[in-house]
Order: C-alpha cells, then sequence, then structure tokens
C-alpha cells in the first residue's frame, strides 16, 4: 500500500473536518456531557485553517490516491512559567485519526513519527498528547510507540 505523508493545506480543510468528525463523534458518545456537536462546521473549519497556517502547529495528512485517510494535528507550547518546571518547549499531539480500514497499517505511527521529526527539527525534547480514559486503542497505540502516562487529570461531576 502506497500512501504519502505531507503538510496540510488550506485546500484540505474539508477532508481534516471529516475525518476528525470521525473522532469527535466517538468522544460525544462517551461524554456526552463535554463533547457537543457544533451548531455548524464554520468555526471547526477556521480551527483546522488557523493550525494549517500557524508555524507553531502541523498538520499532517496521509494520502492514497489522492484521497487523504488520516491527519494528525499538534502544537508546539512555550514554556510553562511556573517556578517549579525545568522551562522546556513542549510539542502537543492534539488530534490523530485515521480511517477506520486504514487502522493497523501504521499509518498512524507514520504521522506520529512525522510529529517527532518537526519536534527534533525545532529543538523540542518533548511530546506530550491527552488520551480520555474510556479510549484504550489509543492509549493501546501511545504505548506501544513508547509514550507514558506522565500524571492523571480527574473529575467530578457535580
Amino acid at each position: 500500500m502506497a500512501y504519502t505523508i505531507r503538510k496540510a493545506e488550506v485546500s484540505d480543510i474539508d477532508r481534516i473536518a471529516e475525518l476528525f468528525s470521525i473522532v469527535d463523534r466517538m468522544h460525544l458518545e462517551a461524554l456526552p456531557y463535554i463533547f457537543q456537536v457544533p451548531p455548524d462546521s464554520a468555526p471547526i473549519k477556521e480551527y483546522y485553517q488557523a493550525a494549517i497556517t500557524n508555524d507553531k502547529a502541523r498538520v499532517f495528512v496521509c494520502e492514497i490516491n489522492s484521497t487523504i485517510i488520516a491527519v494528525a494535528l499538534a502544537f508546539h507550547r512555550d514554556p510553562i512559567d511556573v517556578p517549579v518546571f525545568i522551562p522546556q518547549p513542549i510539542i502537543t499531539i492534539s488530534n490523530l485519526v485515521v480511517e477506520e480500514s486504514y487502522r493497523r497499517k501504521g499509518i498512524g505511527r507514520e504521522l506520529v513519527k512525522q510529529v517527532h521529526k518537526w519536534a527534533h527539527e525545532v529543538g523540542v525534547k518533548q511530546i506530550e498528547l491527552t488520551v480520555w480514559n474510556f479510549n484504550q486503542s489509543a492509549s493501546s497505540f501511545y504505548t506501544h510507540l513508547g509514550y507514558e502516562p506522565l500524571h492523571h487529570r480527574m473529575a467530578i461531576r457535580l
């Protein structure tokens, strides 16, 4: 299976939004008290456009036969300005999705490698991400790539 991974372009936004809606629906189903369906897609597309055109973000897409089948979104974050933390920039993987029929073929791993490559290029030594507890497949995927839990964020609904 031949595929290409490249930086996203503004013209890719409709397909990017379509793919990320897969993950959005999954989060909505698992956590309907946190996630919602936006009333229209314009703000979502504006968000992706801002990421694509931002020097401190990267949107990588994977395509087969000119069709985007996977996408990863990452942001370069400035150091946290808290005295007890060592000041260091990080890259955060905000979201990653592979169309279901292409999962378990190494595409997600290759997208993450692109994020790692970008981190190396900009001198960032740490990449972080959030996996919601219900998403065991994502947790297993990232653990397999060498990611380890850093902390646990907890909540209570009143």
